[in-house]
């Protein structure tokens, strides 16, 4: 952009308090519809537990790995603050499921 002597700046930003950022914003609808996809999930996971209860028992592994969720949830580190021999992939990954429930 050309300003009045030949010079090219970016565009001022006027009308801009300093401390908005130019970033993206959110829009308060698109909160709506990360809660129904929780919730979709959540009841396709349920679901989806029911359906093999028949033929497939309990594994302790789920408890555990519902542990680590929770333990990364709430700032803690594998490896160092609680026992864990698995890989955190799993922990890591259900730990924002649980901090947002």
């Amino acid at each position: 952009m050309s300003n009045d002597d030949g010079s090219r700046r970016a565009p001022s930003q006027e009308g801009r308090r300093p401390d908005e950022e130019a970033g993206p914003c959110i829009e308060s609808g698109s909160e709506t519809s990360v809660k129904f996809v929780l919730a979709a999930v959540i009841i396709f996971l349920i679901l989806h537990r029911v359906i093999l209860a028949g033929w497939r028992g309990f594994d302790p592994d789920e408890l555990q790995h519902m542990h680590g969720g929770f333990s990364i949830a709430y700032g803690q580190t594998p490896y160092v603050d609680y026992f864990e021999h698995h890989t955190p992939w799993f922990a890591g990954s259900a730990s924002l499921l649980i901090y947002v429930l």
